[in-house]
């Protein structure tokens, strides 16, 4: 297995990230969701999306040469509840 490295999303990186979501819901492996429904998600509001991965905490998983593999955010909602965001 290749490293993977951790560490926070760059703000240059937030379009990448919306690709990598978008390419996660309409293309990932073994979906128990049919087509049409993955579409759907997919029809996100663009700017909304790196509005948040970029106002929220945002973490970026990379391989050794620096290739974007994945992201999760979260935020805090209230004193003690965090809302995990964009997988």
């Amino acid at each position: 297995m290749n490293d993977v490295l951790l560490g926070g999303l760059n703000r240059h990186e937030a379009d990448l990230a919306v690709d990598l979501c978008l390419d996660s819901i309409l293309n990932g492996p073994d979906s128990k969701y049919p087509a049409l429904q993955r579409t759907k998600w997919a029809n996100v509001d663009r700017a909304d999306w790196v509005r948040r991965l970029a106002s929220q905490h945002t973490h970026a998983a990379r391989d050794t040469q620096g290739t974007l593999l994945g992201v999760g955010s979260w935020c805090e909602k209230a004193r003690s509840t965090a809302w995990l965001d964009l997988l």
